[in-house]
């Protein structure tokens, strides 16, 4: 009897588990769960972040065949203030600015526009909360009418700013503009072709960019690094003469 009772008492004693066991167990779930944790919370940062980029790269691709839109509708002159190409419009923010006449075709007109003759526009500034996004300034009608007949259209150009009603917001952390003009053929009858580069950024690395304002050495450094880059080719329309005698005549 007492060896049967001795031999029931072992047995159940190698069935349960020590108090060592059971805090092994604890800590090893919970690591599990602190290290399930945190792969989720990551996961959570880089879809938020893809996001982002992904809405900023929509942004992006639509305002690039915005301005391809745009310059194949092109009225380049002899006057070099008919398709002008200089730097960033608000300091210190870096990249190229566009502007040059524009010719839409009558049924991409906005029905308050007078005449077919305006002008078009593109820069990088501040946005609202500082960090650089990408701009478009448009004019036409009369203003454009004016310009032309006083050799006055980089003064209109210069009226170009956030905020205003002549310029909308198209992008968002667009942290770099390039315009690099390619010659082609006869410079007098072919102004040639441009190559249109944009750089975006991230939310977080564009308001950075806005708090530090780096040179330009540690901006293209940054810019390898996290920039994303879209670019397109636009051949540039022939050149036009008599650009205000031909529009007063109709």
């Amino acid at each position: 009897m007492d060896r049967s009772r001795d031999r029931h008492v072992t047995s159940s004693g190698n069935s349960a588990f020590t108090l060592l066991e059971v805090l092994l167990s604890s800590v090893i779930l919970a690591g599990m769960v602190v290290l399930l944790l945190v792969m989720t919370d990551g996961a959570s940062r880089i879809w938020g972040d893809w996001e982002r980029r992904r809405g900023t790269m929509r942004e992006a691709t639509a305002a690039l065949n915005m301005m391809t839109d745009d310059l194949r509708c092109a009225v380049i002159t002899e006057d070099p203030a008919s398709l002008l190409i200089r730097d960033a419009v608000v300091p210190p923010h870096r990249g190229d600015a566009l502007f040059f006449l524009v010719s839409h075709a009558r049924e991409c007109r906005q029905p308050a526009v007078i005449g077919d003759l305006c002008a078009a526009g593109y820069f990088i500034a501040p946005g609202d909360q500082g960090q650089p996004d990408l701009f478009r300034f448009h004019a036409s009608g009369d203003e454009v009418m004016r310009a032309l007949r006083s050799n006055s259209l980089p003064q209109l150009y210069a009226t170009a700013a956030p905020g205003r009603s002549n310029t909308e917001l198209l992008a968002r952390n667009v942290a770099d503009l390039r315009i690099l003009r390619l010659p082609e053929g006869d410079r007098h009858a072919n102004p040639g072709t441009l190559l249109l580069t944009i750089t975006t950024l991230n939310g977080t690395e564009a308001r950075r960019l806005a708090s530090q304002s780096p040179d330009r050495e540690q901006l293209e450094s940054l810019l390898r690094a996290k920039g994303v880059r879209l670019s397109a080719m636009v051949a540039l329309p022939p050149l036009r003469e008599a650009l205000i005698k031909s529009h007063e005549g109709h």
